[in-house]
Parts: C-alpha cells; sequence; structure tokens
C-alpha cells in the first residue's frame, strides 16, 4: 500500500511539472480571409490563421476573446467558431471568425484596406485565448504582431 502511494505521488508530481513547462502558441500568420456579412454597421470573416505549438502535447483551442489592431486602431474582435486542435510541436491552420466595425475600419484609413489586399500591413492581436490539454485548462495571453 506504501509503494502504491509513493507510485501515485510520483506521478502527480510528473504530471503538474509538465503542466508548468506550458509554453504560449505562437501565430505565425494569416492564411486565407474569407468574407461572410458586410453591412452598414459590421463585417464578419472568417480566417484560418496559421498557429505553432511549441508544446510536447496537443493543445486545444476553445474560446478566444482577441482586439485586432490595424494601424494602431482597434478594429474588431477575433473569437473561435470551433475547436481547434494543434497537434504537439507542429503548425495547423485554426478557423477564428472576426467582427469588424466598418466605422473604425473607415477610420483607420482607405489605405489600411488597400495595404491589407496587397498583405502590406500588419495586424496586432492583443487578447486572451483559452486553450488546454486533458484536463488542464489555461487562458493564454497573446500579444502578438503578424502579416497576412
Amino acid at each position: 500500500m506504501k509503494q502504491l502511494r509513493i507510485v501515485i505521488a510520483l506521478l502527480l508530481a510528473t504530471l503538474l511539472q509538465s503542466c508548468g513547462n506550458f509554453k504560449s502558441p505562437e501565430f505565425v500568420g494569416i492564411n486565407s480571409i474569407r468574407v461572410d456579412e458586410v453591412n452598414f454597421s459590421m463585417a464578419t470573416a472568417r480566417l484560418n490563421v496559421n498557429i505553432f505549438n511549441p508544446n510536447r502535447h496537443k493543445l486545444v483551442l476553445n474560446n478566444a476573446d482577441v482586439d485586432v489592431y490595424i494601424k494602431g486602431m482597434k478594429i474588431g474582435k477575433l473569437t473561435v467558431d470551433e475547436k481547434n486542435t494543434i497537434a504537439a510541436k507542429s503548425k495547423e491552420n485554426c478557423k477564428f471568425v472576426i467582427i469588424v466595425s466598418t466605422k473604425d475600419i473607415l477610420k483607420s484609413g482607405i489605405s489600411a484596406l488597400s495595404d491589407l489586399n496587397t498583405k502590406n500591413i500588419e495586424i496586432k492581436l492583443n487578447g486572451n485565448v483559452e486553450g488546454g490539454y486533458w484536463f488542464y485548462k489555461k487562458n493564454i495571453k497573446i500579444d502578438t504582431t503578424i502579416k497576412p
């Protein structure tokens, strides 16, 4: 019985140690943008974002609340439409939804739209993504700049 307790304690220590080495995923770039809906107040688009998982285990992205900035101005919010699974130490295309205020896009300048079209612009992402593996969940702070 004493040996069983020691084995359980070692397994728990190993599991907790692996959770402590959790690294944030890296947003590598945007692969595609598909506009779903446009009206006078907002536009909704679906994005395929390439994300690298530096961890030794797969990562499941469940939820996102990330603000999107172009030329220093907030233009919208990035959310998760469906769970995204990223294999260990690999890049995966993850599906996100972006809701953009047309008013804020116009404020950031028409040049931002042409820059976005020619892929000569940087997009800043700032917020939180909920991710995890097995039963371990963590809010991951995202503060990165990507080029489409």
